[in-house]
This record gives C-alpha cells, sequence and structure tokens, in this order.
C-alpha cells in the first residue's frame, strides 16, 4: 500500500501544480471539486475567478513539515497508528500541493526534500 500513497500523493501535486495540467483543466472547463457534475449551469455565466499563486521561495518549509505530519496522522494506517518515512514523505508530498505553488515537478522536487528532511529532524 505504500505505493498506492506515493502515487495519490503526486496525483495531487500534478493536479494542483504542474503548469501544464492546470492549464488544461481550465482549458477544458474543468473543476477540482466535481460540482460541474451536479448541473452544467454551474458553468454558465462566470467569470473566471484567478487563483493565488504562491512562491516556492515564499513557503514557510516549517509549517509545511507540520502540516505534513498531521495530513499522515489522519490517514488510515495498517500498521497500528504507526507510518514509515515513505508516509512521511508522502505527506510532504500532499501538503506542497495544497500550498498553491504552480510550477513544474522538476523546481518542486527540491521543495519536498526540504519539507521531508524537516519532518525527519523535528519528528522522527
Amino acid at each position: 500500500m505504500k505505493l498506492h500513497a506515493f502515487i495519490n500523493a503526486e496525483g495531487d501535486l500534478a493536479e494542483r501544480s504542474d503548469p501544464h495540467w492546470v492549464a488544461a483543466l481550465t482549458r477544458h472547463v474543468f473543476a477540482l471539486d466535481g460540482l460541474t457534475s451536479l448541473d452544467d449551469r454551474l458553468t454558465l455565466n462566470r467569470a473566471p475567478v484567478p487563483l493565488p499563486l504562491n512562491l516556492i521561495e515564499a513557503l514557510d518549509v516549517d509549517l509545511l513539515a507540520d502540516a505534513a505530519v498531521v495530513d499522515v496522522d489522519e490517514r488510515p494506517t495498517r500498521s497500528g497508528g504507526t507510518f514509515s518515512s515513505f508516509d512521511l514523505r508522502d505527506g510532504a508530498v500532499r501538503t506542497l500541493s495544497r500550498s498553491g505553488v504552480v510550477a513544474p515537478r522538476r523546481e518542486l522536487a527540491p521543495t519536498i526534500d526540504v519539507i521531508a528532511e524537516q519532518v525527519h529532524r523535528k519528528y522522527v
């Protein structure tokens, strides 16, 4: 199941931060929240709302590390409440995906590494 969590975390990161993926979703009027599946009229007469984008350099890595631990702790575990280094890294990826940063994956990798290292330094 570790690979499954990793794939889900990478998917979260891609759908929210990859510029090409975000542009494709916008171009085709897809919403990440799925509201349009309830009623197609929800997309009519709606002006696009620009999302505030954050810069990688402006991120609070310490806060993201704390959020990563909370993310992992809230996820169900099959090991009686314990989690591994893989889980912590997946939490770092998911947390970064929710930070509002939009950048190619290769530019996000060093930040993920820093968040994961901070998690290990503080909590392991």
